[in-house]
């Protein structure tokens, strides 16, 4: 949401689609899960009058529908369906999902300005532009079009790595930035009196998902013809920011000519003018994840709240003085603030500068003002066109899904072929990887327990912080020789940081064998060290022939009664019932490794799962709460989502 002069419009800041309702024609036999290709119409909140947009304006208090705002008619022909099978741009999401908007002018005209794709959405890196006179939308850039067809890969991480298809001839460099989910650091401000397009990180078009560092600015007053002739497509590459990030917040500061972005682990001020980044190291604000929220911007205050997922705080923009605003009697009015529901669409949120108020919006007609000099909110219910609630409750990424429904911390959902087991432990491997450069710190202590899944981690991690590295459980060999030890190795060898390796067996002959191998000092020490680990890495397996390596490794019998006793799934031999609870059974004193209470004592658990016949399995770990992060597929994740198991807990 961004506000100009004396009317607010309502922007998405996030997923689009809360903003705007799509009509796209499906490919025959293609179910598409997300309406989101073609808009049939965009929506503003007209508060007060002004003129904006060449229609008359509606009433104060309603709703409004724009004529001609279908964003399907700008697409390229690449990423439309057609008699040829799936199209090279495609896909159902397309640049709607987790990406960003903001109200610019472009040569005179008011309109929204769309820069999105990335991650599980498309590979369009297309930056679009929604007049509100009426005259339709255009593409100010793009798309670009590999010349093999293949947009996946992590070298380079933030532009493609060739020459696009539809490039001049005097492109010969390879600087075309990838498409990302833009969240809410998508700015309009001006650069040197020049209209301008800031963006700061985002999720870039991997496999993982994977946070940018990168700043770019895009001049306004390019031609679509100037933009395409340019190596990088339009968007110069400036100053690094202090880290990078998946999902930020920004808002623009004209008074200092400035960009305020909060990010994950800072909050900053960026100088275009003299493309410059300011760390404001400020020390009392919660960091470490990647907060998707909205800014409204108080400039006559100079105040930049900031207000969406497990944040409300509020930074003075002069004094550089941080407010955690999480303990207001309004913020229970705030869906999403309070955690445990994962990323939502939007909200919307702006400054309404008569009134002193936040305006928030998160679904349908009504939006939430908020009183921040009084401390209070209402609710009030707009007129004027309806306006539909976000599909699935706001989010069409599977990732967000499987936040919202199991309260995770952090998600990763792959949306690549399953049948070759070996390619897709190779690919989750990057995408844990990648979560674990985001999350571990140097002070931090990372535990690595021994599952296939886990396989790919070590090859993928070539570089890391300097953290010590713990084996959480015994080995099992593989005929490939890969096992637990060499996992934790390697992952220290990455950072320069210490390991801590033990040889035994992840299950003994019997408890007595088990003890007496516990007894042995490397395995003594570094189970002494499983307190002090703050991040654990498991896998998941199912109560199953093949589809656990313990099930796999003990003897029919004990298969068999260990069922009996309610046993359903394991998370790197911690044994658990449908409802994820750790069971106390015999097979347990036989396991050499991380317990269920040494598991709930980490700050953060990531667990790497596959197959779709583990469903009920994962399902029963993620309720239990033993596990707060989950990297995976995107068939097992829809069988999480949508499918209702035959026992246990429902996951839908």
């Amino acid at each position: 949401m961004a506000s100009h002069g004396s009317r607010v419009l309502l922007v998405g800041k996030k997923t689009l689609a809360s903003f705007f309702r799509s009509v796209p024609p499906r490919p025959a036999g293609r179910q598409v899960a997300l309406s989101a290709l073609a808009l049939s119409f965009a929506l503003t909140l007209l508060l007060l009058i002004a003129s904006v947009f060449a229609q008359t304006s509606p009433s104060p208090g309603t709703w409004a529908q724009i004529p001609n705002t279908q964003l399907y008619p700008a697409m390229p022909a690449e990423a439309k369906p057609g008699p040829g099978g799936t199209p090279e741009l495609w896909n159902p999401q397309h640049l709607l999902a987790y990406s960003g908007a903001d109200v610019a002018k472009v040569n005179g005209v008011w309109g929204f300005l769309l820069w999105g794709g990335g991650h599980a959405a498309t590979p369009d890196n297309s930056l679009y532009w929604l007049p509100l006179d009426g005259s339709g939308a255009k593409r100010l850039m793009g798309p670009y079009l590999a010349p093999d067809k293949v947009y996946n890969y992590a070298d380079p991480v933030d532009t493609y790595r060739s020459v696009s298809r539809n490039a001049p001839p005097t492109v010969t460099v390879a600087a075309a930035p990838k498409s990302r989910h833009t969240y809410s650091s998508l700015l309009y401000i001006e650069v040197n009196s020049k209209p301008s397009v800031f963006n700061y990180g985002g999720s870039l078009y991997v496999g993982s998902g994977q946070g940018s560092i990168a700043t770019y600015l895009f001049d306004l007053s390019q031609t679509y013809p100037q933009a395409m002739a340019r190596p990088d497509m339009g968007w110069t590459l400036k100053a690094q920011a202090p880290s990078n990030a998946v999902s930020s917040s920004s808002g623009w500061d004209p008074v200092r000519r400035r960009v305020i972005t909060r990010s994950r682990n800072f909050i900053a001020a960026y100088y275009p003018e003299a493309d410059r980044w300011e760390n404001w190291n400020i020390q009392n604000a919660p960091y470490g994840s990647d907060f998707q929220a909205s800014v409204a911007m108080d400039l006559v205050g100079r105040k930049m709240y900031v207000i969406g997922d497990r944040l409300a705080e509020v930074i003075d923009l002069d004094s550089k003085a941080y407010t955690d605003l999480r303990g207001k009697p309004w913020v229970a009015n705030v869906r999403g603030v309070g955690g445990g529901t994962g990323y939502f669409a939007g909200p919307g949120v702006s400054w309404h500068a008569r009134a002193k108020q936040i305006v928030v919006w998160t679904g349908g007609n009504d939006l939430l003002l908020i009183n921040p000099a009084a401390d209070s909110s209402k609710t009030i219910t707009m007129g004027g066109v309806t306006v539909p609630a976000p599909p699935g409750g706001g989010d069409t990424d599977p990732s967000a899904q499987l936040q919202a429904a199991f309260g995770l911390a952090h998600a990763v959902v792959l949306d690549i072929p399953e049948d070759d087991h070996v390619v897709l432990r190779q690919h989750l491997g990057e995408a844990a990887a990648q979560v674990l450069r985001e999350i571990v710190t140097r002070e931090d202590v990372l535990g690595l327990a021994w599952a296939r899944s886990l396989s790919g981690i070590g090859i993928a991690l070539d570089t890391f912080v300097p953290c010590a590295v713990v084996q959480l459980t015994g080995a099992l060999s593989r005929p490939d020789g890969s096992d637990v030890l060499e996992l934790v190795r390697r992952v220290a060898r990455a950072g320069g940081g210490p390991a801590h390796v033990y040889y035994a067996p992840l299950v003994a002959a019997d408890a007595t064998t088990a003890r007496t191998l516990r007894r042995q000092p490397d395995v003594a020490r570094a189970a002494a060290l499983l307190p002090s680990v703050t991040v654990g890495v498991v896998g998941i397996g199912a109560w199953a022939p093949g589809l656990s390596t313990i099930f796999d490794a003990v003897e029919p019998d004990t298969q068999q009664r260990t069922a009996r006793l309610g046993v359903v799934a394991e998370i790197s031999g911690v044994l658990i019932d449908a409802q994820g609870r750790p069971l106390n059974v015999p097979l347990g004193k036989r396991v050499i490794g991380i317990t269920g209470d040494e598991l709930a004592g980490m700050r953060a658990v990531l667990a790497v799962a596959y197959g779709d016949e583990k469903a009920e399995a994962v399902r029963a770990a993620l309720h239990g709460g033993l596990v707060s992060g989950l990297i995976t597929h995107a068939s097992l994740a829809r069988r999480l989502l949508y499918a209702t198991p035959s026992d246990g807990p429902n996951g839908q």
